[in-house]
């Protein structure tokens, strides 16, 4: 929280309030006093509480339904009784909400011209914090006939004119009202004008007004022109404006409670000023540990936290905070647990603001530690005091806590929490910040382009396009076209709209979600000098090179878009996929000097550490391949932390995680595990595969995972099925289980019933078909399947077998079950090795010595 001077000193134009507000008596209400509810609701408005008039109030309206006139009256006193409740209710909440309700009932008075029910319905907004809407009726009462309510009205609206920003034309009815023949009146107007000067930082024209003797006998004006002349001074010589202010904190005779606090905290800053800072310190620990409940708290302990700069006097506010806090013990960095910290009514919002400072102190000090005592500390405050002033500013800063700690899910509902809970626009304005911020970052588009909406209603312009920009953004990452298009509309022909369209294009291109060379084009002939130009024309070449990459016609495209922009020094993002869509088109023209060229250029117009990625990434590619799988999987993880090029991170990551596989130490397999899960959650190119690698190197040990990972490439129309339905196999051998075995036998039927189905893969889906059986316990079914294959019953019409390992492990495998069954069937093992050796299998010379073997060992000799 930041606190300018003018904070404290246009405070106390509201100590005018307390002089002229008072309720309004008007109209004939004979006719009334003979209703109970009536009069009793006068007499609780009469003494002073407005809170127990209500209810006899409205009583006495529906008494009084019959009766127009009578309504009316009542009506504009249940308008009165709301809006003086308002004023004195705890939270600004039941206040609007007290405001809203004095509306309804003020409305057909007001409509009809009351004065009286204007002027409470002027009183009603400011409950509301509609100020504009206040000040306007009351300058409808400016020719009032009550002479009394027309200066009140006038007091009241320069009070808002200049809380609105307009001291100049508040300046001129407070001279108007200056002028006034009750002195009272006019003093008033003078100090009400006075304090506007000295926000302006006038302070020879607010003396000014002061100069000559008052003789009012009212000891609060009195009081409150001494107050003024100090300011003056303080703002001219703060030497002598510490002796004023000083009088005034130890004056014997009484003084208002605000006032004279106020003059204290002042005093503060005059000392503080003028170099002081032990004397400033103590004057307001003296007043906040004297008075716990005065409405200068908030300032003092804003004051007294900014001005402890140094060890010494950090370390005595610590101490009177932990005092306040009720922390237990004297060491302030103890924590309160369940029921530790007591607090008593009288002290408890001092208690609740000593909690916050020292949670935000702790915070600043940014440990482990000392972060987790102030989510403590905050916590407790918000979950114990709900209607304490800083309650609000408490989440706030508990949710940037979560934020550094990426306790993001947290942090979300912390924010949603202060929206719906705060009244305050600042504590909106940023909350709605951060929230639109971190939906973003948790991929919940929509619930971001809401938020940013928000904020763009509530920033100026300059910020408003920005957030129009990421609002439409984050639709078009939703798939939200119809709230993207609804946007659009609300910007019309603005800079932003232009923008927008680009980012569509650019997102449609990026993402590969339609052809967006029309429109990129359109944008080019449109906005030839546009800033983002170079971009256009990039994604442009990318959609060739995407859509079209094997023509003649897009290799001539792509080249123009690239020799346009020879000329341009381009960003480093921008020249970065410029080389890379001059290295593609080197794959494919199989030219690739140019590119070499380009590359050599790159390298002198960047920062090495900036640019070096994509050429390491080549370099990279070549020890993987060469097996220098440690030295490979650090530059690509390197490559992959220092680009902000998306296609170049993706492949970075995806060979990072092959190399970690290939190493299968499990340091790096768990390492390849997130790598390939960014690769996924990026959607790009790589996706698939990094989907199907991460699957296989679940396989051995987490075979559940590896079907969940499958799940998505398992429908008919997915282009990596087969694989999918391959590993997705495995898994389910890998779980053992009878049911998860037989689930793996379907998939392999599965597979098997696919037409014109490679005689290699056959050999293998039969031959794993013969393990999956033999895992069963059932040789019978396992023999089967070997055998199929043994016998070449697989093996398409006038094709030659061109498979041999498959081949030559079923005929093993299934001589190894003719061995080991009840009775041995010797011959038959025999007749199957006889087929392999007689075949071009590189195992027929061990199937020859296995079949010379058994017939010696059994004495098979073959029949003439």
């Amino acid at each position: 929280m930041r606190y300018h001077s003018r904070v404290l000193r246009l405070a106390f134009p509201l100590l005018a309030l307390n002089f002229f507000a008072l309720p309004l008596r008007g109209g004939d209400e004979g006719q009334l006093e003979g209703n109970g509810s009536y009069r009793k609701g006068l007499a609780a408005l009469s003494d002073h509480l407005p809170d127990l008039a209500i209810a006899p109030l409205t009583e006495a309206l529906a008494d009084f339904a019959d009766d127009p006139a009578a309504t009316i009256t009542i009506q504009i006193r249940l308008g009165e009784a709301h809006v003086r409740a308002g004023r004195v209710a705890g939270d600004r909440a039941t206040s609007g909400a007290l405001g809203s309700s004095a509306l309804a009932h003020l409305e057909p008075a007001t409509r009809a011209g009351s004065e009286e029910a204007i002027f409470w319905s002027a009183q009603a907004h400011i409950l509301r914090s509609e100020l504009i809407q206040a000040s306007d009726l009351f300058s409808r009462l400016d020719d009032a006939q009550d002479q009394s309510l027309r200066n009140r009205a006038l007091l009241s609206r320069a009070h808002l004119l200049a809380a609105l920003g307009n001291p100049g034309e508040a300046g001129i009815l407070l001279t108007k009202l200056a002028a006034q023949e009750e002195p009272r009146l006019a003093l008033e107007a003078r100090l009400l004008h006075a304090t506007i000067l000295l926000g302006e930082e006038a302070p020879l024209q607010a003396a000014a007004l002061l100069n000559e003797e008052e003789d009012s006998q009212n000891r609060e004006q009195l009081m409150h022109v001494r107050y003024l002349r100090a300011q003056i001074l303080a703002q001219t010589d703060k030497r002598e404006a510490i002796e004023a202010f000083r009088s005034i904190v130890e004056d014997p005779e009484p003084v208002p409670h605000l006032l004279r606090h106020s003059a204290q905290v002042s005093l503060a800053e005059c000392l503080q000023g003028t170099q002081q800072p032990v004397e400033a310190i103590e004057a307001l620990i003296n007043l906040i540990d004297r008075q716990p409940r005065t409405a200068m708290l908030e300032a003092a302990f804003h004051r007294l936290v900014n001005w402890s700069l140094t060890e010494s006097l950090k370390n005595r506010v610590e101490q009177q905070l932990a005092a306040w806090a009720n922390l237990p013990g004297s060491d302030p960095s103890s924590q309160p647990d369940k029921g530790e910290i007591i607090l008593s009514p009288a002290t408890a919002s001092r208690s609740g603001y000593a909690l916050y400072y020292r949670a935000i102190w702790l915070g600043q000090e940014n440990s482990a530690e000392s972060n987790q005592q102030a989510r403590t500390l905050l916590n407790w405050l918000i979950k114990n005091m709900p209607r304490h002033a800083s309650r609000g500013p408490a989440m706030l800063e508990l949710a940037k806590l979560q934020i550094s700690e990426q306790s993001k899910d947290e942090a979300i509902a912390t924010l949603a929490l202060l929206e719906t809970s705060t009244s305050s626009a600042r504590l909106r304005k940023e909350s709605g910040r951060l929230l639109a911020r971190l939906k973003f970052e948790k991929e919940d588009y929509q619930s971001a382009a809401r938020a940013f909406l928000v904020v763009r209603d509530s920033f100026t312009s300059d910020r408003e396009n920005v957030s129009a920009i990421n609002a439409g953004i984050s639709l078009l990452r939703a798939g939200d076209d119809t709230g993207f298009g609804a946007l659009l509309r609300t910007l019309e022909d603005s800079e932003t709209r232009v923008t927008l369209l680009l980012e569509r294009a650019l997102y449609q291109s990026s993402h590969e979600l339609t052809d967006a060379r029309p429109e990129l084009e359109r944008f080019l002939r449109n906005h030839p000098q546009h800033p983002r130009l170079p971009a256009a024309r990039l994604a442009i070449a990318e959609e060739y090179l995407r859509l079209e990459p094997n023509r003649e016609s897009t290799h001539r495209e792509v080249l123009e878009e690239i020799k346009s922009l020879e000329m341009t020094d381009l960003e480093f993002n921008l020249d970065q996929r410029r080389l890379l869509i001059q290295l593609r088109l080197a794959g494919l023209t199989g030219d690739w000097e140019p590119a070499s060229a380009a590359s050599k250029r790159f390298l002198k117009s960047h920062n090495p550490d900036r640019i070096s990625s994509l050429i390491h990434l080549k370099i990279s590619e070549a020890y993987f391949h060469n097996g220098n799988l440690s030295e490979a999987q650090g530059k690509f993880q390197e490559i992959a932390n220092s680009t902000e090029e998306e296609a170049l991170a993706e492949t970075a990551l995806f060979y990072a995680a092959r190399a970690a596989l290939k190493l299968n130490t499990a340091a790096s397999r768990e390492e390849a595990t997130a790598l390939l899960r960014r690769v996924i959650a990026n959607e790009g190119s790589l996706a698939l595969d990094a989907r199907l690698l991460l699957a296989h190197s679940q396989t051995e040990g987490e075979p559940r995972e590896a079907i969940a990972t499958l799940e998505p490439l398992l429908p008919e129309d997915s282009p990596v099925r087969l694989d999918a339905l391959m590993l997705a196999a495995d898994a389910h051998r890998e779980l053992g289980d009878p049911a998860s075995l037989r689930a793996a036998l379907s998939i392999y039927d599965k597979v098997l019933a696919k037409p014109e189905l490679a005689y290699p893969l056959s050999n293998r889906l039969f031959w794993l078909k013969g393990q999956v059986f033999e895992e069963l316990g059932e040789s019978r079914p396992a023999l089967d399947a070997y055998y199929h294959v043994v016998r070449r019953e697989n093996l398409p019409e006038g094709e030659r077998p061109s498979e041999w390992y498959y081949f030559s492990r079923c005929a093993f495998d299934a001589v190894e079950i003719l061995e080991q069954g009840v009775l041995p069937r010797w011959d038959a093992a025999v007749d199957i090795l006889r087929k392999v050796e007689d075949s071009e299998s590189p195992w027929r010379k061990e199937a020859g010595r296995r079949r010379a073997g058994i017939q010696l060992e059994y004495q098979l000799f073959e029949s003439d």
